[in-house]
């Protein structure tokens, strides 16, 4: 899976303008606040929950900024957010063009 973002988010308040890569400056919350627990916020996160989801199956979630290229342990469905605690006071977009390579089957 090829991901690449483009755009800026506002994410509110004094926390500033930042585009997918995101900032090492953000509110501390406790755990479960923001999309994904990572050392860089306010930029664009993906994760693929499974289709058919089985017990303690991990979800499979990346932070990945501009440009990220991931080999999907499993097919489901790709979400994508702006790793916020509170996205709903956020202005502007991150455009994201996903491709996917499906793998070449061995002969």
């Amino acid at each position: 899976v090829r991901l690449e973002a483009k755009g800026q988010v506002d994410v509110g308040g004094t926390w500033g303008i930042h585009g997918p890569e995101g900032t090492t400056k953000f509110s501390e919350q406790p755990p479960g606040y923001y999309p994904l627990e990572t050392k860089l916020r306010y930029g664009v996160v993906a994760k693929i929950t499974p289709a058919v989801a089985k017990k303690n199956q991990p979800i499979q979630a990346w932070v990945y900024g501009e440009k990220k290229e991931v080999i999907a342990a499993r097919g489901g469905t790709l979400w994508l957010t702006v790793n916020d605690d509170a996205p709903e006071g956020n202005l502007g977009e991150f455009t994201v063009n996903v491709t996917v390579v499906k793998k070449k089957k061995s002969m």
